[in-house]
């Protein structure tokens, strides 16, 4: 087994439990609350000719409100990086926590504000850590839709020989949205 796996094991291990330990049933009269999300996603880099980069990754989020969730993410990276002239190309892993703010627009899609803070568990030349800002609309869903978005993402570079680097992102996903079932809910009530 990786130590990439082992980390991200043991930071759903601790994440998932504490986060959902304090939910709260609210009541909605156009939303039902939600206690899991699960997004898989797709980034496309847009306008940086030094670093172009596409990723694909898995999030869990457990919501602590009616609106309010935090998670943890997993991504694997594929950077074509310009540097002095020099071409590099790595893959990369990327384990993450996220917090988000969930609301319902008025066309009844549910969009969200999710911040990323995220650290390469690749050995790579280019060691960084990353800060990502984004929006995010999902449709109507029931149980699960599509989900598309932007954002900006900030490379903080941890080698001298690199700079920072600032992207924007598009973003093309798939969210699973459930309430804990009533097993869990129940278990320890008497």
């Amino acid at each position: 087994m990786k130590i990439h796996h082992l980390l991200f094991a043991l930071t759903l291990a601790l994440v998932m439990p504490i986060s959902s330990a304090f939910a709260q049933k609210t009541d909605s009269i156009d939303v039902p609350v939600k206690r899991l999300m699960i997004h898989l996603d797709t980034h496309l880099s847009t306008l940086d000719k030094t670093l172009r980069y596409g990723s694909y990754g898995l999030g869990f989020d457990s919501f602590l409100g009616k609106h309010v969730y935090l998670g943890a993410d997993m991504s694997n990276q594929i950077e074509a990086l310009r540097n002095n002239g020099i071409h590099s190309n790595y893959r990369t892993t990327l384990l993450g926590l996220e917090c988000g703010y969930q609301w319902q627009s008025k066309d009844k899609s549910l969009d969200d504000l999710r911040f990323v803070f995220s650290l390469p568990l690749n050995r790579n030349e280019y060691r960084y850590f990353l800060y990502e800002l984004g929006y995010y609309s999902t449709g109507n869903q029931a149980f699960g839709d599509f989900t598309l978005g932007g954002g900006i993402r900030f490379f903080d570079s941890r080698n001298k020989n690199y700079k920072d680097k600032l992207g924007v992102f598009l973003t093309l996903g798939y969210t699973i949205a459930f309430d804990f079932p009533k097993y869990f809910i129940n278990k320890h009530k008497k």
